[in-house]
């Protein structure tokens, strides 16, 4: 556990150093009480940036079926193959669940992509893989996200993160596409209720 804490830590560190706008927050830290969980809710919905309205996303046996969450697995099903994801510089994360039930997965994070101005369907900042029982990792859902907002890609608005947060970061944007694992909670939302971190192995 104190090692996850501290490659979060280092995660963190860096995110700010390389992101002056993004001021750390004064909650508690990873796992802590009192997170925010993005904004999560039962039955397929999100909170959207602004306008404030819930919105329901759509399923099918593959992952996503929106027109946005095709153009996502065409633009990065290369990452299926985590050795390309590392050599493209995504770096792992501990496994994220959620305190509702379901995860996120393993989170890849590309630094160099978090300085984006404006988010790009083939630059994910996060890749998001399912560490599956015989010891391989599942391409499974992108995560864009972005310092400032209202911000939208292909006209699907991001998701209003407001600090204090799991992450200790100030306020920020982001938006979950599933778009390799249906997710019965809808294909924008942050959490998948079939997704776990059983088997996830301790980073070192």
């Amino acid at each position: 556990m104190k090692t996850m804490n501290a490659v979060l830590c280092l995660f963190t560190i860096t995110i700010l150093s390389t992101n002056p706008s993004w001021a750390a927050g004064k909650g508690d830290s990873y796992g802590g009480s009192g997170n925010d969980f993005s904004g999560y809710l039962p039955g397929g919905h999100y909170v959207s940036a602004e306008p404030k309205e819930l919105i329901t996303g759509s399923i099918d046996s593959v992952g996503g079926s929106s027109a946005l969450a095709q153009k996502v697995r065409m633009a990065n099903d290369k990452f299926k193959d985590l050795a390309t994801a590392v050599i493209a510089g995504y770096k792992a994360m501990p496994c994220a669940s959620s305190a509702t039930g379901g995860a996120m997965g393993v989170h890849y994070v590309n630094l160099d992509f978090l300085k984006d101005a404006t988010p790009d369907i083939a630059r994910p900042q996060a890749l998001m893989y399912e560490p599956t029982a015989d010891g391989r990792m599942q391409l499974v859902a992108v995560e864009y996200i972005a310092p400032k907002g209202p911000v939208e890609l292909e006209g699907q608005l991001f998701n209003l993160t407001t600090a204090p947060n799991r992450y200790g970061l100030d306020t920020f944007f982001e938006l979950h596409v599933w778009a390799w694992k249906q997710n019965p909670a809808g294909e924008f939302a942050d959490n998948n209720p079939t997704v776990s971190c059983a088997h996830a192995m301790a980073m070192k």
